[in-house]
């Protein structure tokens, strides 16, 4: 939570990337799930807000208002849930960043940032139901890659979603381009996915007595290192 602010991560999905038309289609939330914090948003959470705040949310890079992508084309509640259509404006460098981050399936889920309207939200057998929220943003993120923002998204992981999201970080630090910010928020992504593949392993060790061999990631201070030669030759540059 940033000031008055909630902030879900991880709860929406991408339905499609377009490199060519630079636009991203998803999820932004889905309803009648609960999520890591007990909460469920509720089918109508979004439709006063969408309609006394109507073109005003933006997407942003990972809630930070000072980088905004764009205003979304389209924003709209659906059975699944908050449904969103962006298009990424070029010549943007953290955008141009994430588009590929989404393309190589690096990002993959998206957030919210939001107020509750408490007396419309009611709490049944330890989950909170809400039922009306004011949207302020959409934002991309993954891999706790923020590091303002707690991260909660490691909680669903298991030993073979950490192995898997470790391999698609290091295929793209070997091919792809991006600025040294975002370069820095992988190294921190493949540190935290580090610290989480320990615990994942030490809890295997103390159930079973062998840790299993997905969660000994042997690779990521092999990435760790690409990137910081990378940022060591933008420096000399």
């Amino acid at each position: 939570m940033i000031g008055l602010l909630e902030e879900k991560d991880n709860i929406g999905s991408v339905k499609d990337v377009s490199l060519s038309n630079r636009t991203i289609t998803g999820y932004l939330a889905h309803f009648n799930s609960v999520d890591y914090n007990n909460d469920v948003i509720m089918p109508g959470a979004f439709t006063k807000t969408l309609i006394e705040n109507k073109g005003r949310q933006r997407f942003l890079n990972y809630h930070n208002f000072n980088q905004p992508h764009n205003k979304f084309d389209v924003l709209k509640e659906d059975q699944t849930g908050l449904y969103f259509e962006v298009k990424m404006v070029p010549g943007v460098s953290y955008s141009e960043d994430v588009l590929k981050l989404y393309d190589a399936g690096v990002l993959e889920e998206q957030s919210i940032g939001f107020h509750v309207v408490k007396k419309y939200t009611e709490v049944k057998s330890g989950t909170r139901q809400i039922q009306e929220m004011l949207l302020a943003e959409g934002s991309n993120v993954t891999l706790g890659m923020n590091s303002n923002a707690k991260f909660t998204g490691f909680k669903s992981f298991t030993p073979q979603k950490c192995t898997d999201h470790i391999t698609k970080i290091m295929s793209f630090i070997r091919t792809g381009s991006v600025t040294d910010e975002t370069f820095i928020q992988l190294e921190l992504g493949l540190k935290q996915l580090q610290l989480y593949s320990y615990e994942l392993g030490k809890t295997a060790l103390e159930t079973k007595g062998e840790p299993e061999s997905s969660t000994q990631i042997k690779a990521e201070p092999q990435a760790i290192e690409i990137i910081k030669l990378f940022r060591e030759s933008l420096k000399n540059h």
